[in-house]
């Protein structure tokens, strides 16, 4: 069954305010509904253009034996926002119909509010050209002329993917950069976007695999993709040692954007699994990898973790292992770190651990600074790799 049909139209009092003036004026609204052949025409329109309708009305009901199916709004014809707030309103009521906008009569102000309503909402707009005498179109020489103002809404959809990337949003940048009309670099963006949600989500090597594919010149929309894939290209291949360097400044970065999003317990949780690694991160510089196995007095002292040849150490055990071993930050960054202690505590009450409470945003952010503060000891140019690992801002700044 087809869509019913609106035509939203504005109205005027043609050139010359006078009553040939409006005629002509009603003769193209009239060629336009014509061409639309809608089931309805919703009007916006002053009281003195009320008499331009007037006419419309009985043109049509001359030429075609029955009443015109329509309906006015009156707008304020010199003030472009209550003009545009007034029309979107109406228009908004026609949900589910096949909607087209006439800008062509009606006052400058009037005709602009009304040919944004078209572009904003991605509907057809429709004005009537010809031959003019006079500043009147020629009667007889009326040409309706129809378009899809896609390129405003591409502009409109663009803003509003950015804004969801920059907010960390992927899934909904995602959706809404399917919107995009004749946005020439489209599916790149929308391969970016999904490279980005992969990298989010820990899946590196898909993630490298999609950013491999395109350049910096391909992808000019993020300030600072080269970079980005320098760094998922280098974790991907790297191995061992630097590998879970990489990995832990990359779960820090996972972390702070969870915590810049309000997801504190999501963040929180993978500090502490930030905390486990810098532990295995040191463990693996003594010469102890997972699965650990210990020897003479260590063994006898972690017996009771041993299991089917290898010792299942938690965190603390890990880290007093490392005292053991001889690290010298072990008391700095749990023994005797009562800080430390308290805010790994709240990670173990939290919904993703053992309990229900919520973890807050200054725990989460101290949290942060404490991880951050032994990572800078733990891998060597920290800052920098950091940075490199942090995504880029989405721009389409060069299209505005």
């Amino acid at each position: 069954m087809a869509l019913q049909k609106v035509l939203l139209s504005t109205s005027g009092v043609g050139v010359g305010k006078n009553r040939e003036a409006m005629k002509s004026l009603a003769r193209s609204i009239l060629k336009v509904i014509e061409h639309e052949n809608p089931d309805k025409v919703v009007f916006f329109s002053t009281k003195e253009a009320d008499k331009t309708i007037e006419i419309v009305k009985n043109l049509f009901k001359e030429k075609y034996g029955y009443e015109l199916n329509y309906e006015v709004h009156h707008v304020d014809q010199n003030d472009f926002n209550v003009c545009f707030s007034k029309m979107i309103e109406v228009a908004s009521t026609y949900q589910g119909w096949s909607i087209g906008v006439n800008y062509t009569p009606g006052t400058k102000t009037m005709s602009a509010a009304l040919a944004a309503v078209g572009a904003f909402l991605n509907i057809p707009i429709i004005y009537v050209s010809g031959k003019r005498e006079g500043g009147v179109v020629k009667e007889g020489t009326e040409v309706v002329l129809a378009s899809r103002p896609y390129k405003f809404k591409d502009l409109l959809t663009l803003m509003k993917v950015s804004e969801l990337f920059n907010s960390l949003l992927f899934n909904s940048a995602l959706i809404e950069a399917q919107e995009l009309v004749d946005y020439p670099k489209k599916d790149i963006l929308l391969d970016i976007i999904k490279g980005y949600l992969l990298w989010d989500s820990f899946n590196h090597e898909e993630a490298y695999n999609i950013f491999n594919k395109y350049s910096s010149k391909d992808v000019d929309f993020i300030e600072k993709f080269g970079i980005n894939k320098g760094f998922i290209s280098r974790l991907v291949k790297s191995q061992d040692l630097v590998r879970m360097k990489l990995l832990l400044i990359d779960l820090i970065s996972n972390a702070e954007r969870r915590i810049k999003t309000g997801r504190y317990d999501d963040g929180v949780a993978r500090l502490y699994r930030a905390v486990e690694l810098i532990a295995q991160i040191a463990l693996t510089e003594f010469g102890y990898e997972e699965p650990i196995k210990l020897e003479g007095k260590f063994a006898e002292k972690y017996k009771e973790y041993k299991d089917d040849g290898e010792f299942k150490l938690g965190l603390a055990k890990k880290i007093e292992l490392l005292k053991d071993l001889g690290w010298d930050k072990a008391d700095d960054l749990y023994l005797k770190n009562s800080k430390m202690r308290s805010l790994l505590e709240s990670r173990n009450k939290s919904i993703l651990a053992h309990g229900f409470t919520p973890v807050g945003r200054r725990v989460a952010e101290n949290l942060l600074a404490e991880v951050e503060r032994f990572s800078k000891d733990v891998v060597e140019k920290y800052g920098k790799i950091k940075e490199s690992a942090r995504f880029g801002i989405m721009s389409f700044s060069s299209m505005m």
